[in-house]
């Protein structure tokens, strides 16, 4: 089921229109320019899902998450029988590695990218918020790259990390692996 639909943000919409009336600052420059890209990268993403069966799978779009220190965007949560999916978009490229503190870093600038960070706290947070019932359902993070010219450093995990080439066969092993649960409990209540 599709609890929250992919829309377009508000502050995209108020930022655009002002555009044309007053000179933005460049904090709002910048926001401007993330919020189309964001909006683009999910778009694109919103592709591969064509396929998924959201009456079998939560769908959760622009997932925010605040705390006391973070602010977080996961663009989008599924929810499944096998597991809780949390994705973050990303469009970087050239190439990146995880630091020693396991932070996603531009290999020759050292540029902190916070995917992780946001990843790791919606995690956390999440499970915190699991009913006692259901922790036994794995939490899945992936950082998803969706430029082709993004390169992870080969002395670095890539657990969390989804690349293009990979989404379609992903996406696939999500919706195989709820459907293979389903038909299992399917046959066994008819035993």
């Amino acid at each position: 089921m599709i609890i929250k639909e992919r829309k377009n943000y508000k502050q995209l919409d108020v930022l655009e229109a002002l555009t044309h009336r007053t000179d933005l600052t460049s904090y709002q420059l910048k926001l401007l320019h993330q919020l189309k890209e964001t909006t683009l990268l999910e778009q694109q993403f919103e592709h591969y899902l064509a396929e998924l069966n959201s009456e079998t799978i939560d769908v959760i779009w622009q997932f925010n998450y605040s705390d006391y220190h973070q602010d977080a965007l996961i663009n989008l949560v599924l929810i499944a029988d096998s597991g809780i999916y949390l994705f973050k978009l990303n469009n970087y490229s050239g190439l990146h590695y995880i630091n020693h503190q396991g932070m996603l870093a531009d290999y020759y600038t050292d540029e902190i990218k916070i995917d992780l960070v946001h990843l790791n706290c919606v995690k956390y947070s999440i499970y915190h918020l699991l009913d006692p019932a259901v922790k036994q359902l794995p939490i899945i993070m992936k950082s998803v790259c969706l430029n082709d010219q993004f390169e992870l450093d080969i002395h670095s995990s890539q657990e969390q990390f989804l690349f293009k080439e990979d989404i379609a066969d992903y996406i696939s092993m999500i919706k195989g692996s709820h459907k293979k649960k389903r038909d299992l409990s399917l046959k066994s209540s008819v035993k």
